[in-house]
């Protein structure tokens, strides 16, 4: 398959061009600063831009079969809570534009949803979490807000704290929560993430992830 990535150079973001390429997908990965980029190959295409340029987006998800974004808040700008929303926006209408119908966007575990049961630990975590990042949960809950309102097929994959580390064997997924520990590598992320483009097992839902 070929594989749309935005935010692929991040964290998570990387590992998922790792992963979809130890795959054998294709990718082409959207980059503000190419030089960032670390992964090499003939299957990798770098588009140069910014995913607030609609013809930057628009170029990196023609062709492609489904959309991974990994992005996060940016640091120090003004507009950081509506950075997410405008980008969904954009990548979504590009996806309509070119007739892409599968998109995976990381959310987190901060964000709570109808039918969560979290551990108590991490309901607490989660207010802690809420206290001290609100920008970052604001943003997060805006840029679902615009996913889950599509009528695309998507998946929002809610990691609870990344932490360096490979795919595991432990990794756990859970629609609710109830079963979530407190960390999940950026392996399991990438994995599931990837798994969840190619061959969707979560339609239209927003699973928790853990390793």
């Amino acid at each position: 398959m070929k594989l749309a990535v935005f935010g692929g150079t991040g964290f998570a973001g990387s590992a998922v061009v790792d992963e979809a390429l130890a795959r054998g997908h294709e990718v082409r990965m959207l980059a503000r600063d190419p030089s960032r980029v670390e992964a090499t190959g003939e299957r990798l295409t770098v588009v140069p831009g910014d995913v607030r340029d609609s013809a930057a987006v628009a170029a990196t998800v023609e062709g492609c079969d489904a959309v991974i974004s990994t992005l996060g808040p940016r640091r120090g700008e003004k507009q950081g809570a509506d950075f997410l929303a405008e980008a969904m926006r954009n990548i979504l209408h590009a996806m309509e534009e070119h007739g892409v119908r599968r998109i995976v966007a990381i959310s987190g575990a901060g964000i709570t949803l109808p039918g969560d049961h979290k551990p108590i630990v991490h309901v607490l975590a989660g207010g802690v979490v809420n206290l001290l990042a609100r920008s970052l949960v604001t943003a997060k809950r805006r840029e679902y807000e615009v996913l889950s309102a599509s009528p695309v097929g998507w998946t929002a994959v809610r990691p609870t704290r990344i932490v360096e580390g490979p795919a595991t064997e432990r990794r756990q997924v859970s629609l609710d929560g109830s079963n979530m520990g407190m960390r999940a590598t950026r392996g399991d992320v990438a994995a599931l993430m990837v798994d969840e483009a190619t061959s969707p097992g979560h339609h239209r839902q927003a699973p928790f992830v853990s390793s």
